[in-house]
């Protein structure tokens, strides 16, 4: 192997997510955005962002929330989870969390909400817009809620021992290319951010570091543009949005925490937690 992709939450970052702001819009407060929030976040799921979200919610005390009628799940492709409760006068109310970019497509512009959501990105947390209205109107965007997700400890430590044996590392990641730099620089991987867009076909791992606010399919791509470039490629992910590249690169290395549909596309699963893996006692 001359070239490792890996995932950045939960494989470079311990995926330990904590709610540490909430920026209301006008017309909404902090208690009002992450009520909606939580309410478009699975109830004792897997996902680690919703998980967060809802433990929030819940350790403010607040009123328990409304009942769902409907409830789509994060889809890597949209970039979105959604739900859908009936409010006191019985209309049906929609909110929907993800990532910035892709909510705010729903909304009217806000230039108030694009500053606010890119210094949180600046300060290297995860930021997640929410919006609300009715099933036949506009939404409109409530409010920004910002996770932390620190880097593993045995993380740069990694990154710098596969450099000394002529492994180069890249980033591949779904967040927004502010917060992946942060974790990137925090982990030891120095060199420029690809562009938002398709992955180049004739790309080289020399050529950048960070890949961001990539899909599913850009991450399979890649590893496939690093192979035709005669590249032994790992990838090393935990979700299920990694399964593609993980089962195209000649290593798949899935880390303890991953999901199930991680593990069988990967060819290596680390038993231990962090990324160094461990032989038995």
């Amino acid at each position: 192997m001359d070239v490792l992709c890996s995932d950045k939450t939960g494989t470079l970052t311990r995926n330990e997510l904590t709610v540490t702001a909430i920026r209301a819009q006008p017309g909404f407060d902090e208690a009002r955005v992450l009520m909606l929030a939580a309410l478009a976040s699975s109830d004792g799921g897997q996902d680690p962002v919703d998980a967060a979200i809802r433990s929030a919610y819940a350790k403010k005390g607040l009123a328990p929330l409304p009942k769902q009628t409907k409830f789509v799940p994060f889809d890597p492709a949209t970039k979105m989870s959604e739900t859908a409760t009936v409010d006191g006068n019985g209309a049906t109310l929609r909110a929907v969390k993800g990532a910035y970019a892709a909510v705010v497509k729903l909304t009217e512009a806000s230039p108030d909400g694009s500053a606010a959501a890119r210094e949180l990105e600046e300060k290297g947390f995860r930021v997640l817009a929410v919006a609300v209205g009715a099933t036949t109107t506009a939404m409109r965007l409530a409010g920004m809620v910002a996770l932390s997700d620190p880097p593993r400890a045995d993380a740069a430590d990694l990154v710098s021992e596969l450099r000394t044996l002529g492994v180069r590392t890249v980033m591949v990641t779904g967040d927004a290319a502010a917060t992946a730099a942060i974790i990137a620089r925090e982990v030891g991987l120095d060199g420029a951010i690809c562009p938002p867009g398709p992955i180049p076909a004739t790309v080289h791992p020399q050529d950048f570091a960070v890949f961001a606010g990539v899909l599913p399919e850009d991450k399979y791509h890649l590893v496939q543009a690093f192979q035709k470039a005669g590249h032994t490629v790992g990838m090393c992910g935990d979700g299920a949005n990694d399964a593609p590249a993980l089962r195209q690169a000649q290593m798949g290395i899935a880390v303890s925490t991953a999901t199930d549909v991680a593990k069988s596309a990967a060819g290596i699963v680390l038993t231990a937690p962090g990324l160094g893996g461990s032989w038995p006692p």
